[in-house]
């Protein structure tokens, strides 16, 4: 395709994902509407369904290492080399906010599938729970970088891989929100 991406499922048959700037594509991830990709500082949205080019995303200095969707796909988050976060408008493309998130490197991040929660983690050992305005929720301290956090489908608990000595696989629970019964 003309806008650097190709889809692999069997309805449309083998191609290159991106094929313009591959050795610089650090981060993707979809949804049931969007496709998005970090290449250099910029992320590229594409719909998933026609593979159109909705958009270039421009804000970091740094290279986004992770990005996300919320579940539904009306968010964008990005977590750059340099810890900051961005949240983007999926349907405007608009900057919705952006935050220092670590220090030093960031290198992931999850939506949590029900409410308005966003982990992270980065190379200053921190777990760390967000607002989508950016408000820190919760942090948890580790003696090695935090390199991926998933939330499981109910939302319940959240996993974190600590990169240390040895490597470790941290679950934590997830309190329900205090408006919950």
């Amino acid at each position: 395709a003309e806008d650097g991406i190709r889809d692999r499922s069997p309805s449309r048959g083998l191609g290159d994902v991106y094929k313009r700037q591959a050795q610089e594509l650090r981060a993707v991830a979809m949804s049931e509407r969007y496709v998005a990709a970090a290449v250099g500082t910029k992320i590229f949205l594409w719909d998933r369904q026609t593979l159109r080019k909705l958009g270039e995303l421009a804000h970091h200095r740094a290279t986004p290492r992770a990005l996300a969707f919320d579940a539904k796909s009306e968010l964008l988050g990005a977590l750059a080399a340099d810890g900051e976060v961005s949240l983007w408008d999926t349907a405007t493309g608009a900057l919705v906010t952006s935050f220092a998130a670590h220090q030093g490197d960031g290198y992931c991040l999850a939506f949590h599938p029900t409410r308005d929660l966003l982990a992270t983690g980065g190379q200053d050992g921190k777990l760390r729970l967000w607002s989508r305005t950016g408000r820190l929720q919760h942090e948890a301290a580790h003696d090695g970088w935090i390199r991926a956090v998933a939330f499981d489908a109910s939302g319940a608990r959240l996993g974190a891989a600590v990169h240390a000595r040895p490597p470790r696989l941290v679950i934590y629970g997830v309190p329900p929100a205090a408006d919950s019964p």
